[in-house]
């Protein structure tokens, strides 16, 4: 049947290009992940340690369930695409993907606008005071509210 034989034992390649071979997988993978992601226009997500995340709810179910959950918690560690968070005692691991960076209005930048129209104004912030009779009141408010929008 004129077929070749091979009988002998292929030669041990020894450790080394054992882990050449795994360092060029890993490197192929990376080339290829950071190719997708830009064709796919991914944002990387910049949460580090001590930054404050919205954990997305697992139990949402439906249209009047909160997507996230409404208390911030704080990122205690950091790895590639995992973070652990804690809030108070309580500690959780979740993908980066089911977190969203928490900004507070404090931490907000502030922009100076020159269009006060867009300002929202509550009326117990504007100082009155409820001691008075519910006529006075009313009316104080009225004036009060008339000499803001008048202003601006």
């Amino acid at each position: 049947m004129n077929r070749l034989v091979c009988d002998t034992i292929p030669p041990h390649e020894g450790p080394s290009v054992l882990r050449n071979h795994v360092a060029d997988n890993l490197r192929q993978r990376h080339v290829r992940n950071s190719r997708i992601s830009q064709k796919r226009r991914a944002k990387s997500q910049d949460i580090q340690v001590g930054d404050l995340v919205l954990i997305k709810n697992r139990h949402a179910v439906g249209k009047f369930w909160l997507p996230f959950e409404p208390v911030p918690w704080t990122v205690s560690l950091d790895r590639e695409t995992l973070i652990t968070a804690q809030q108070g005692s309580a500690s959780l691991m979740r993908n980066m993907t089911f977190s969203k960076q928490y900004l507070s209005m404090e931490s907000a930048p502030d922009e100076e606008t020159s269009d006060s129209s867009d300002v929202v104004v509550n009326p117990r912030e504007v100082g009155l005071s409820g001691s008075s009779a519910g006529g006075d009141t009313d009316q104080a408010l009225e004036d009060s509210l008339l000499g803001i929008f008048v202003t601006v």
